[in-house]
Formats: C-alpha cells, sequence, structure tokens
C-alpha cells in the first residue's frame, strides 16, 4: 500500500511537467515565472526549458515507477545520480552555447 501512495504522490508531478512541456512546443512559447521564453526570439534559453522540463517529468516517471516497483534503495540513488550529472551536463552545454552566441553578437572593435 505505501509503494502505490508514493507512486500516486509522485505521478502529478510527472505529468506537469511533461504537460508544460508539451504546451511550449505546441505554443512557441514557454511560460517561466518571470515572463514568456519565445521559441522564435529566444531559440537556445527556450529549447534548454523545454529539455529541462522534460527531464524532470522523465525524472518524476522514473521515480514513480521505482516507488511502485519498490526498487531498492541504491536503484534509486543511481537513476537520481545519472538525472544529476545529465542535468548538470545539460546546463554547461547550454552555458557554453549562450556565451558563443553572445559573443559572435558584439561587433569587433575596429581601429
Amino acid at each position: 500500500m505505501n509503494r502505490l501512495v508514493a507512486a500516486l504522490i509522485i505521478a502529478p508531478w510527472a505529468v506537469w511537467y511533461g504537460y508544460r512541456a508539451v504546451r511550449a512546443v505546441r505554443r512557441g512559447a514557454f511560460e517561466s515565472l518571470l515572463d514568456p521564453i519565445e521559441r522564435a526570439s529566444v531559440p537556445d534559453l527556450f529549447w534548454f526549458s523545454v529539455a529541462r522540463q522534460t527531464m524532470l517529468s522523465a525524472l518524476f516517471t522514473t521515480l514513480a515507477c521505482a516507488a511502485l516497483l519498490d526498487v531498492r534503495a541504491m536503484v534509486t540513488f543511481w537513476i537520481f545520480g545519472v538525472f544529476a550529472v545529465v542535468y548538470v551536463l545539460l546546463f554547461i552545454v547550454e552555458s557554453i552555447r549562450l556565451s558563443r552566441s553572445r559573443a559572435a553578437d558584439v561587433p569587433p572593435t575596429g581601429r
């Protein structure tokens, strides 16, 4: 019974993050807490936000399945560890891409 309750508590989070990612792709704008991020104006940040929402949905789906199937704590630790590594790598890659695109937008100083 505890496994089912844990899965039912985690499942809405998985659905919510998946819904936000799909809705952002369909509308062409990701609704963040501050301002909407439009795909046409800031594509890097938009796709980063969609990828983050998709990853969070996948994490919560995996954790709900792990709770439902009553996997061991070490497996859950590895699931979360892999997610954390992929999330950090996604953040690093997006930061590098954003800094390169900003550097390309700055006009060179000529003499």
